[in-house]
């Protein structure tokens, strides 16, 4: 879920926050840098 509501979030007119980024690492632990690496700058710095 908190995956699609990211990329859903990146056309939002305001800023998109995910309470627990960290969610996403049990099922796609690379989500964040991916997502960086094709929208450099959509995706927040996510520390573990």
């Amino acid at each position: 879920m908190a995956m699609a509501l990211a990329v859903a979030g990146l056309a939002a007119r305001r800023m998109t926050s995910i309470s627990d980024p960290l969610c996403v690492s049990s099922s796609f632990p690379d989500f964040w840098a991916r997502l960086n690496a094709i929208l450099p700058g959509a995706a927040v710095s996510v520390e573990g």
